[in-house]
């Protein structure tokens, strides 16, 4: 994973893509293929820095919708 670096002064973006660990099989002559499922679509940005003197808030909600049509909320924690 690269690695990145942000001044205090800098508007910074965070967005989630999450990839499931569930896997369909398919068997042909003795052969089984692994596909990777992607349960989750990937997130909306979401502020999670400002230089403080700017219009934007920081959020402390991440949305994440499903292929269903369901939402998964994910909860920023800043320490």
């Amino acid at each position: 994973m690269p690695v990145h670096s942000v001044e205090l002064a800098h508007l910074v973006l965070l967005n989630v893509t999450i990839q499931d660990t569930g896997m369909l099989e398919h068997s042909a002559v003795g052969v089984v293929n692994l596909l990777w499922l992607e349960v989750y679509q990937p997130s909306d940005f979401a502020i999670i820095n400002t230089d403080g003197h700017s219009d934007f808030e920081v959020e402390s909600l991440l949305h994440i919708g499903d292929r269903k049509g369901g939402k998964l909320q994910l909860k920023l924690n800043y320490v």
